[in-house]
């Protein structure tokens, strides 16, 4: 995940609770801090929407994991289509002058 965030400077933060009763004082926190949405569980999302904020529901750290390895490789193969597209376009414009 966070070779995801850094390739695409993208700044995430994150909290970890033990307990129930700590979700809220975390979820406080980074409203705090000036995060504006949350992805997690159920209480989480629900305590961020109650706090204000933006949410995004994931049922278990596998799915979330998931989410992130499918994000990845979407990345991925976006950075290679723009490297194909662009030695095409380099090999179109030394034609076009040739």
């Amino acid at each position: 995940m966070k070779r995801f965030f850094a390739a695409f400077g993208v700044n995430v933060e994150s909290a970890f609770y033990a307990a129930a009763e700590d979700a809220e004082a975390c979820v406080l926190d980074l409203r705090d801090r000036g995060v504006k949405a949350i992805v997690g569980p159920g209480l989480v999302t629900e305590l961020a929407e109650q706090a204000g904020m933006k949410s995004v529901f994931l049922y278990s750290r596998a799915l979330m994991q998931a989410a992130f390895d499918t994000a990845l490789e979407v990345a991925h193969a976006t950075l290679a289509a723009t490297s194909r597209r662009r030695r095409l376009d380099r090999c179109c414009r030394i034609c076009a002058t040739a």
